[in-house]
């Protein structure tokens, strides 16, 4: 089964075009390496979304995920950081980096003599 994996970092106060390359990109490193992907951008789908009602829509969106990737930016971000707090009190998998995630998340692959 895949394991959705939240995506966690600043939002607010950054430019649009910005904000959205940052989170599409690693969105899609996840999902090629076959995790679900949950981009608190798509979560909220409107940019003009007050911060109380989006950060709503991303809690409950966190809550259903296995892990959540925590961005290089998230400690710049209020909510960011509220989602630390929760993921740490959900005792959430918690990475700061695809490879970290990747590393400790990857299946054991083990061969033997007759494999190789």
């Amino acid at each position: 089964m895949k394991k959705k994996v939240y995506i966690a970092g600043k939002v607010t106060g950054e430019s649009y075009l910005k904000c959205i390359a940052k989170f599409y990109d690693v969105q899609q490193e996840l999902q090629e390496l076959d995790y679900i992907a949950v981009n608190p951008l798509e979560v909220v789908n409107d940019w003009k979304t007050e911060w109380k009602p989006a950060m709503k829509k991303c809690i409950n969106a966190l809550m259903e995920c296995d892990a959540v990737l925590f961005l290089p930016d998230w400690k710049k971000s209020q909510g960011a950081k509220l989602e630390m707090h929760i993921a740490e009190a959900m005792q959430l998998n918690i990475y700061h980096s695809i490879e970290e995630l990747y590393q400790i998340d990857k299946p054991l692959i083990i061969t033997t003599q007759a494999d190789a």
